[in-house]
């Protein structure tokens, strides 16, 4: 399949060597593009195969669920790369030339993925009163007019609720 996770584990790798081709081109496919649609245009059928396939393949829906895995962890390293090293912008001037850029924080994004990694502590569910202040800043880099717009600025800040203890935690 070239997916190194579903490759990896020899189980895996055998339950998908037994599949139809059909059914390989899909998970290819899916992988690459995280819908169901394309790839069951990759591969040639109806979207509908892939749920016929669920219920009656023996060992899609194991495979298919490791695809689902190694899609999320993908794009789970690619949004933690996005937050830990933020969003770079390109700005360009009426000719189309590079006039600055800047690498943008997103204050949300960040937001979410500290709600992803830590939801015992980052839950605005579960507030107990105390709270973590995120100060969001933003780097422009060149073309701006002056060296403090190469300084990091507070662009924005984020208020999440931690929580100490679960009730009965004690």
């Amino acid at each position: 399949m070239g997916s190194t996770e579903m490759m990896a584990d020899p189980e895996v790798a055998a339950l998908y060597d037994g599949l139809q081709p059909k059914a390989q081109q899909f998970l290819r496919a899916f992988v690459e593009t995280l819908s169901i649609d394309a790839g069951a245009e990759a591969a040639g059928v109806h979207r509908n195969s892939h749920y016929y396939w669920l219920k009656n393949t023996p060992g899609y829906r194991e495979v298919f669920d490791v695809a689902i895995r190694e899609v999320r962890d993908r794009w789970n390293r690619h949004l933690t790369e996005k937050t830990m090293n933020g969003l770079k912008e390109v700005m360009y001037d009426s000719e189309g030339n590079i006039k600055h850029t800047r690498i943008r924080e997103d204050a949300a994004l960040l937001k979410m993925k500290m709600m992803a990694v830590d939801p015992e502590t980052y839950n605005p569910e579960k507030s107990t009163g105390s709270n973590v202040t995120i100060v969001v800043t933003q780097v422009r880099e060149g073309g701006w007019g002056s060296e403090e717009d190469q300084v990091p600025r507070e662009v924005g800040r984020i208020e999440v609720a931690s929580v100490d203890e679960k009730e009965g935690d004690e």
